[in-house]
């Protein structure tokens, strides 16, 4: 059993999707559209971009969501962790888009996290097992608890035109 972000190959594989959560734009502190009243993607063209790896599932969720509002993000780094986009975006190499999860656990003030205005990108995390393997006890009470899971609650303030700071 595993727990992943959609979407994902998995032919013989049984997929259960949790929950759908926003992909937010993160800013180092005091960049100029800390203060917009809104953000639209288009506003975010041609800005430098600091992107997971191309094989990463979150790379494909930032790219179809750009390719839908003609966005092209100019990639200027490239790495494998998240956490590692979020130090680079501190250091003012760009700005890149994270999942809400990953900003719910950054304690930095080095970084701003904004949410667009209209479509919102997201992610979908989902479970994912092979049905045709027997699972022991505690995977089947693992994935139960994953089920009755709701999705945390969001932070009121980050959804606003503000933009908020762990």
């Amino acid at each position: 059993m595993a727990v992943v972000a959609l979407p994902i190959p998995a032919k013989q594989l049984e997929v259960e999707p949790l929950f759908t959560e926003e992909l937010l734009l993160v800013l180092p502190a005091g960049h100029d559209l800390e203060q917009a009243r809104s953000i639209t993607a288009e506003r975010v063209d041609g800005y430098p971009f600091v992107m997971l790896n191309e094989a990463h599932c979150l790379t494909d969720n930032i790219a179809s969501f750009c390719r839908r509002k003609a966005v092209q993000p100019v990639t200027v780094e490239r790495t494998s962790q998240l956490a590692t986009v979020q130090e680079l975006v501190a250091m003012d190499h760009g700005v890149s888009m994270v999942p809400e999860l990953a900003r719910r656990t950054d304690s930095s003030a080095r970084r701003v996290y904004r949410s667009f205005t209209g479509e919102k990108p997201t992610r979908t995390v989902a479970m994912m097992w092979d049905p045709s393997r027997s699972s022991p006890g505690a995977v089947l009470t693992l994935m139960e608890h994953l089920r009755k899971m709701k999705k945390p609650q969001a932070n009121p303030q980050q959804r606003g035109a503000t933009a908020t700071r762990p």
